[in-house]
């Protein structure tokens, strides 16, 4: 069993109030119970959902949720089963809204594929049936009850290459692995079922090799496409640590897909954006990663991410980072881009005296979207660690704040606990009294 009910007095409630990014920014508090049962095959739930909808005043309006009242939900699974892995999939869901349709939902999917695997590669062929059911109350929406039932199947297959190669004076195995995924899942008109809880799956290197481009249950995407996708690993013979990877794929479509949300509009591409991401680790003291989505048609970047981090010892950290998604519509904030500068640090100064900062500057806005300073003084019996905390808390409004703590080691401690807002802003942070440890 498990509950977690959350209440607020008020929208300004954190705002006024909390000093952390991740309260103020929360727009929807849950009040959620759930019963549930696990097995080694199958796992059985009931739940119950509401939420709080706190909005800001200067700020677009935030839409409210359904509330879940309640929802019943079965599934299993099981590998090698007589060779084959089955999957089941079942929900009962009753939606409720004080000004949207109402109704109930009922999901069940079954699924079953026959891995065959070596050392050398894999093929695994799956197919599953997808059936929903909607029992639609009176509305003024025009929805009436309905039904789906749409086959989905699919085709995972890939190689694995490798090699042994030397570099600045070490032994290393270099992978090559390409992978082909096809999908086809025929099209349903979906344009008159209601959309509960369902929106599109962010884009990325992994949402290219699932079998729904959609989630929460009211869509099911049509598809006769094939993803292809290289994967290159750099693994350390003497540790075996991944000290690179790269990776880079795109979907093919065969027949573009034609099942959108309320008020999009399908798609005439022939391919999807382009993913691509590295990571490396090359030494213990540095690391870097890069992510790029492109748009060959169009000839630019959807989005772009680069960081690095140099930490050569425990207690002494820099993070960098660059930050950029195009965004649709500037002149809404829900579908604005973003593009961010990201610097970060934990830093010795003496032999006592640490160094914090954090310094998050939005160069599209040309202003702070978070910023720390402050420092952490090491006595051996006793610590001081101060910071000045602003980070924007709504629209047009800061949050700016002050902590200090006074900490006797092992006794007692005095003012406010700076340590969760450090460790939220400074990743690789370590306390003082660790390093000494």
């Amino acid at each position: 069993m498990a509950v977690n009910a959350q209440k607020v007095s008020d929208d300004e409630y954190f705002r006024d109030l909390s000093t952390k990014i991740s309260a103020t920014s929360q727009t929807n508090l849950p009040r959620d119970a759930m019963l549930f049962y696990d097995s080694e095959i199958w796992s059985l739930s009931a739940r119950v959902l509401a939420y709080q909808t706190l909005q800001d005043p200067l700020g677009p309006p935030v839409p409210i949720p359904y509330r879940i009242l309640p929802r019943l939900l079965a599934s299993g699974v099981q590998q090698n089963f007589h060779g084959f892995d089955w999957q089941f999939y079942s929900e009962l869901s009753n939606f409720d809204h004080p000004t949207l349709v109402n109704g109930q939902r009922a999901v069940v999917y079954p699924s079953v594929a026959l891995p065959w695997r070596r050392s050398w590669g894999y093929v695994v062929p799956k197919f599953g049936y997808h059936l929903t059911r909607y029992n639609i109350g009176n509305n003024p929406q025009g929805f009436e009850d309905a039904s789906l039932s749409v086959p989905i199947s699919s085709v995972d297959a890939g190689l694995y290459f490798d090699r042994d190669m030397t570099w600045g004076g070490r032994a290393f195995q270099q992978t090559l692995e390409p992978r082909l995924y096809y999908l086809n899942v025929p099209f349903r008109d979906q344009s008159k079922l209601p959309n509960f809880t369902t929106a599109e799956r962010d884009f990325n290197f992994s949402q290219i090799f699932t079998e729904n481009r959609f989630v929460g249950g009211d869509r099911v995407g049509d598809a006769n496409q094939i993803t292809l996708a290289m994967t290159s690993r750099l693994i350390e013979s003497e540790t075996g640590l991944e000290r690179f990877r790269a990776a880079l794929g795109q979907i093919y479509y065969f027949r573009p897909p034609r099942v959108t949300l309320s008020g999009e509009s399908a798609t005439d591409a022939k391919s999807s954006d382009i993913v691509a991401l590295a990571a490396s680790e090359m030494s213990p003291s540095v690391s870097a990663a890069l992510g790029i989505q492109y748009t060959p048609n169009l000839s630019r970047s959807q989005r772009f991410t680069v960081s690095g981090r140099y930490a050569p010892q425990p207690g002494s950290v820099i993070n960098a980072a660059y930050r950029y998604a195009r965004g649709s519509d500037d002149n809404n904030p829900a579908t604005a881009g973003i593009e961010q500068v990201d610097l970060s640090s934990q830093w010795p100064i003496t032999r006592n005296i640490a160094g914090l900062a954090r310094w998050n500057w939005s160069t599209k806005d040309r202003k702070l979207v978070e910023g720390l300073a402050g420092f952490e003084y090491n006595a051996g019996c006793w610590q001081v660690r101060a910071v000045a905390h602003r980070f924007i808390a709504a629209t047009q409004q800061y949050s700016t704040s002050f902590q200090i703590q006074l900490e006797l080691t092992g006794l007692s401690r005095i003012g406010i606990n700076p340590l969760e807002t450090i460790r939220q802003n400074i990743a690789g942070y370590r306390r003082s009294d660790e390093i000494a440890q």
